[in-house]
């Protein structure tokens, strides 16, 4: 997970991983689609099969048309 995510995993200090241990059951996250998309020139060391949020991005191209009725296609 380290290498893969790199820098992008976030950092617990000692107080908070106490508290956090056995406070949770489950943890679900829904993820249904990108909707921006960019170019990425340096992907070399880029897993996608493991690392599909590798190029996550809020800026960029939207590629999706938004209709008057929130839908998406």
């Amino acid at each position: 997970m380290r290498k893969l995510v790199g820098n992008r995993l976030p950092e617990f200090t000692k107080k908070e991983k106490h508290m956090l241990k056995g406070s949770l059951d489950f943890i679900g996250v829904n993820y249904y689609m990108s909707i921006f998309a960019r170019h990425e020139s340096n992907r070399s060391k880029m897993y996608y099969i493991d690392n599909f949020d590798a190029l996550a991005a809020t800026t960029g191209k939207l590629i999706f048309l938004e209709l008057h009725f929130n839908y998406m296609i």
